[in-house]
């Protein structure tokens, strides 16, 4: 399961792998069970995950920055 998928929610980068993910499972709708994706999926996944730990990144700084004060 992923998070939401939604385009407003993502950069460009991550979009761009989501909208190859959605061609490849439409493109192939028996093998994608097969494997026949995966490759699309973890780039998505991995790309997803970089943008998570940014966020929480920057929301730690943010908090470390009201503690200090």
């Amino acid at each position: 399961m992923h998070t939401d998928l939604s385009a407003q929610l993502h950069t460009e980068k991550c979009n761009e792998l989501i909208k190859l993910l959605h061609e490849c499972r439409q493109e192939h709708p028996v093998t994608k069970f097969f494997g026949k994706c995966n490759a699309e999926d973890y780039k998505m996944i991995e790309c997803l995950k970089e943008e998570r730990l940014s966020r929480e990144k920057k929301i730690s700084k943010s908090l470390w920055r009201e503690r200090k004060n």
